[in-house]
């Protein structure tokens, strides 16, 4: 049997209570994630939690926070389907082009929820 590891960080609303848990990419039994391929980051962490641990098991009834790479945004590494309420993270490093709009309101059309990493407003965006 293989181990298995996804982190799991809570994110509490304005009362601090549990929201929702993002779930982060772990080699190990560590606390940070150092990583050369996101894609393949992203792609253990959907395995990981759909098929091996279960969005039940790690989130219970609160939705599921993901990190996506932008080949996941635009659709060049396939999404699986996700029963349990998930939300589509939108890192800040990914470049904001038409291409990347376009795959997002797609992924909306489709019923994922968006949110966006670690934003920061600058006027271009």
């Amino acid at each position: 049997m293989h181990q298995v590891f996804i982190g799991r960080q809570p994110i509490f609303d304005r009362d601090n209570r549990v929201f929702a848990y993002e779930l982060l990419w772990r080699a190990g039994n560590q606390s940070s994630a150092s990583f050369a391929d996101g894609d393949q980051a992203t792609t253990d962490v959907l395995l990981n939690a759909l098929m091996d641990i279960g969005l039940d098991r790690l989130v219970g009834n609160h939705a599921a926070f993901i990190n996506l790479t932008r080949g996941f945004d635009l659709g060049e590494q396939p999404l699986p389907n996700m029963q349990n309420p998930v939300v589509l993270e939108i890192l800040e490093d990914i470049e904001m082009d038409d291409d990347l709009l376009v795959a997002i309101k797609k992924l909306a059309a489709a019923g994922y929820q968006i949110a966006l990493d670690d934003f920061i407003y600058t006027p271009s965006l």
